[in-house]
């Protein structure tokens, strides 16, 4: 190789060299960025899958939930903290048992739906709660407006970190989850969201997410209750937007021993949702009811 090309060679190599590094120092500043008036509008899947073992008598339940979730941001504060109100547009519920006839539910139907899935039916097209988050996800505040079957969680969306990132980096966000035992007492457990910056590609972050126990737990009894909020999974982010566009989410959990040594439970869970493109006028989100006493939402 002549000296000017092999040095022009190398020259090309070293820039190439420091570029690469240059990206791999680069910081990514993740926040949420929403406009009084936004309305964020998702698709949302569910599925679930659990076999349960109880004295040799075994039995499957399968579900399947598809609904469109409804978010209009109502203010932002000097502090840049987001208020908004949640609520469902429509929901398709469908549930089988083993020996037991499927059930079905529709919201686009006129036809009422079966006792399994009144309350369900109940939270469609109102609003269900108003919450204040922080630019990075975290919950300040949460007034609860519907009541329904289950408990509020204790965060609502992805807990993003306080400073700029670099790919690799990891953050993450503690929560309590309160359960009852079969004594009907209140155990509080201790588990954390822990997130990783895995990549970014055309302004799209991808973060790991994964759930983690803190508080040792060695009752079965409390494991079985604790199996739906161990979700771990994908999380696609527009920096430039400001917004999820994307999660996947999955659970496989399994307990044994939770009524009697030759019990056993099998979780299988899986949550998609993906941010709809079209737009809706402002108009057409539901108006706030006033807060009911007995407080809880169907996120």
């Amino acid at each position: 190789m002549p000296e000017m090309t092999r040095n022009g060679f190398f020259g090309l190599v070293l820039t190439a060299t420091l570029a690469t590094f240059a990206i791999a120092d680069e910081k990514y500043d993740l926040k949420y960025k929403y406009a009084e008036g936004d309305v964020l509008r998702s698709k949302v899947t569910h599925l679930v899958n659990v076999q349960t073992k109880i004295q040799g008598n075994q039995q499957t339940a399968q579900s399947r939930t598809a609904s469109t979730k409804n978010w209009k941001v109502e203010k932002i504060d000097d502090d840049g903290n987001i208020t908004l109100v949640h609520s469902i547009e429509d929901l398709n519920m469908w549930n089988k048992v083993t020996d037991r006839p499927e059930q079905v539910y529709d919201s686009a139907s006129q036809d009422p739906p079966s006792p399994i899935f009144e309350r369900a039916a109940k939270s469609v097209g109102v609003p269900l709660s108003r919450f204040t988050i922080s630019k990075n996800g975290l919950l300040v505040e949460r007034e609860e407006l519907q009541e329904s079957a289950t408990a509020p969680f204790n965060q609502v969306t992805v807990v993003l970190p306080e400073e700029p990132v670099e790919i690799g980096a990891k953050w993450d966000s503690p929560t309590d989850v309160q359960i009852r035992t079969s004594k009907q007492q209140l155990k509080k457990v201790k588990t954390r969201q822990l997130f990783t910056l895995e990549a970014v590609s055309n302004g799209v972050a991808t973060i790991d997410m994964k759930t983690q126990i803190l508080t040792p737990i060695e009752n079965p009894e409390i494991k079985v209750e604790l199996i739906q909020q161990l979700a771990n999974g994908k999380i696609k982010f527009d920096i430039d937007k400001g917004r999820i566009i994307r999660q996947d989410l999955e659970m496989d959990e399994t307990v044994i021993g939770f009524q009697g040594e030759a019990s056993m439970m099998k979780f299988l869970g899986r949550m998609q949702e993906e941010l709809l493109t079209e737009q809706v006028r402002t108009a057409e989100a539901p108006t706030p009811a006033k807060p009911k006493h007995e407080k809880s939402v169907l996120e």
